[in-house]
C-alpha cells in the first residue's frame, strides 16, 4: 500500500531543489514528471543539461524503487535503455546501495538518475563514456559484483551471492567466499549490509543469471 504522506513529504523536499518537476496521480500511480535541470561535475568536466522525464513511484515504495523514462526520446535505445523506454540506471543492488546513502526521492534523483543522465550527456559531447564502457546484462552485473567484493574469481562471487540468496549469516561460521576465516572476520560486515538492502529473491535472480553467464564463458570455444 502506497504511503501518500511519505511521497508528499519527499516530493516537497525534491521540488525545493528541482522546481520544474511536478507530482501527478494518473492511472492509479504517483508520477513525478517535468524537466529535470541539473549541473554535475566529474573530474572537472562540468555538464549542464535538461531532460524531460517521467518517474513512476511504485505503490510499494520504498521497498521498490521508481522507474524513469525519457519522455522526449532523447536517449537512444542502445544506451542502457529497456525496450519499453525505461532507463537502465544500473544493477538493482547498485541502485539500492546508492539510494541507501540518501533514502528519499531527492536522493534517488541525485544518486541514481543524474549520474546516468550526466554519463549520456558527457558521451554525446565528448564521444566517449566518462567512466569507461559498462557491460550490459548479466555480464555487467557479474562485473559489478567483482568490484563490490573486490575479486575477479567467479566462483567466489557465486558463493557469496548464493549465501545472500539463501539469507544465511552466522557470525561464527566460515565465510562462504572460501577463505576459511570466520564470516565476521572476512565478508561479514558487507554481507550483513547487503542482506538489509533487498529481498533474497533478488539475490537468487542475480545468482541464477551470473551462473548462466559464467557457464557460457566457460563453454565458449577458444580461438585457435
Amino acid at each position: 500500500m502506497v504511503d501518500l504522506s511519505l511521497i508528499d513529504k519527499q516530493f516537497w523536499e525534491l521540488v525545493q531543489r528541482y522546481p520544474t518537476l511536478r507530482l501527478e496521480y494518473r492511472d492509479g500511480k504517483n508520477i513525478v514528471t517535468g524537466h529535470l535541470i541539473f549541473s554535475a561535475n566529474y573530474q572537472f568536466q562540468q555538464i549542464n543539461d535538461d531532460y524531460l522525464l517521467e518517474m513512476v513511484i511504485p505503490n510499494n515504495y520504498p521497498d521498490s524503487l521508481p522507474s524513469v523514462k525519457d519522455k522526449a526520446n532523447r536517449i537512444v535505445g542502445g544506451f542502457h535503455k529497456y525496450i519499453d523506454g525505461t532507463l537502465c540506471l544500473g544493477a538493482s543492488l547498485a541502485l539500492r546501495l546508492n539510494y541507501s546513502k540518501e533514502p528519499s526521492l531527492l536522493g534517488f534523483i541525485e544518486k541514481c538518475v543524474i549520474p546516468y543522465l550526466y554519463t549520456y550527456s558527457y558521451t554525446c559531447k565528448y564521444g566517449y563514456l566518462p567512466y569507461g564502457e559498462l557491460a550490459h546484462g548479466w555480464e555487467g552485473i557479474l562485473d559489478y559484483y567483482k568490484d563490490l567484493f573486490k575479486t575477479n574469481d567467479n566462483q567466489i562471487i557465486l558463493r557469496l551471492v548464493k549465501s545472500l540468496a539463501q539469507n544465511q549469516y552466522m557470525a561464527h561460521s566460515r565465510c562462504p567466499c572460501g577463505s576459511r576465516k570466520k564470516v565476521r572476520d572476512c565478508h561479514g560486515n558487507l554481507l550483513r549490509k547487503l542482506h538489509s538492502l533487498q529481498p533474497k529473491d533478488n539475490y537468487l535472480s542475480d545468482y541464477q543469471g551470473i551462473l548462466i553467464e559464467v557457464n557460457e564463458r566457460n563453454n565458449y570455444p577458444k580461438k585457435g
